[in-house]
């Protein structure tokens, strides 16, 4: 016999304790074959945890209504049809055993190309591009309005100067006065000094008016220059905040681009590796569909390998109870297309046990009867 490359895969499932060599003459076919196995073997794992989960339940809705006395009757009641369900089932298992040849011939193991085929798509969506929201310009204070500066206060308002015609400063004559020169020249005298008095009041009053009017110009400057003070620190101030804000906005605006342009870089990349893996995914899927067809011509062909191939699919794909090891060793001869198949059976021990289930209510516990040999189902 020729010499031919063989793949092998091994496959193992820790919950079932199951390990398997998967062999084939094409690698793709070989893995089709491996990951349906596999989920074989998954769907197994999770009938069992389902049947123990339901054990599990029953265990314990047992242990609880045994606990409540109160239900003593229910209890029975449940223990009977829980009986009978595991009776059901045991007789189930059993006539399952029993017909599992005449169940197999008449199911149609053949193998659907078409379906080892990958139809499946590209699940992974494109990367979107997600863009930071432009920042907010902060906006800047308004103009401050300068105080306003007092009026110049006004000179106080002169008192009018004593004219010394005045008819006030002027003496009254009497007749006598025209005698004696002495008493009109007193009269006189009293005028002139009344003038001299009046006068220099009034150069003291103006020397106090031109003092006061002098302090309050003085006030008025200083208090003018205080406010022009602070009105000129107040726009400094006013200006370097709407420069600073201005550089904060603009520096904002700046990162805010940059991290943009970044983001696009990154998202242009993104999708050309995400292109790139599509790409790769059909190809791949292209490669593994093209392997199945050449499997496929080949076996039509008789091609030893892919006669091997077809019917280790057969067998794999072949539906018996969960205790059955489906280990199996293939040979085809194909002068004489002659096929050899070596396949492990269960072993005695590995077989259901249980064929019938009772519930004793007189005793509260339940009967098992199992069968003494198997030699009537095979």
């Amino acid at each position: 016999m020729a010499y031919r490359m063989m793949w092998e895969v091994e496959v193992t499932h820790e919950g079932l304790g199951k390990y398997r060599n998967i062999r084939g003459s094409d690698p793709y076919v070989v893995e089709q074959k491996a990951a349906y196995q596999k989920q074989q073997w998954d769907e197994q794992w999770q009938r069992k945890l389902q049947a123990d989960l339901r054990a599990q339940e029953r265990q314990s809705a047992a242990m609880q209504r045994a606990a409540e006395k109160e239900e003593a009757q229910r209890y029975k009641e449940e223990r009977a049809e829980e009986a009978l369900e595991r009776d059901t089932e045991a007789k189930k298992t059993i006539e399952a055993l029993k017909n599992v040849l005449n169940h197999t011939l008449y199911i149609n193991d053949a193998i659907d190309w078409n379906k080892l085929k990958d139809k499946s798509s590209f699940n992974e969506l494109p990367p979107k591009l997600i863009l930071i929201p432009a920042p907010e310009s902060q906006p800047t204070p308004a103009e401050p309005h300068p105080s306003e500066v007092p009026p110049k206060p006004k000179p106080a308002i002169r008192p009018a100067p004593p004219k010394e015609s005045a008819e006030k400063y002027q003496p009254t004559f009497g007749f006598l006065d025209r005698f004696f020169t002495s008493r009109k020249a007193s009269k006189v005298k009293v005028a002139e000094e009344l003038f001299i008095r009046d006068y220099a009041a009034y150069t003291t009053e103006c020397k106090k008016l031109d003092e006061e009017d002098a302090n309050e110009l003085m006030k008025w400057e200083a208090r003018k220059g205080q406010i022009e003070s602070r009105n000129a620190t107040t726009r400094a101030d006013w200006a370097r905040t709407v420069e600073r804000i201005k550089i904060e906005n603009e520096n904002r605006r700046t990162y805010w681009e940059k991290s943009c342009e970044n983001l696009r870089a990154e998202h242009e990349k993104a999708v050309k590796e995400w292109e790139q893996r599509r790409e790769k995914f059909y190809e791949q899927q292209k490669l593994t569909n093209a392997a199945i067809d050449k499997n496929y011509q080949d076996y039509l062909a008789k091609d030893q390998g892919a006669v091997l191939d077809y019917c280790d699919s057969v067998l794999s794909n072949s539906i018996y109870p969960d205790y059955f090891p489906k280990e199996w060793d293939l040979d085809y001869n194909a002068e004489t297309r002659t096929l050899v198949v070596e396949y492990d059976l269960p072993a005695p021990e590995g077989l259901p046990t249980l064929k019938e289930v009772q519930y004793i209510r007189s005793l509260k516990n339940y009967y098992y009867l199992s069968p003494s040999r198997y030699s009537f189902m095979l």
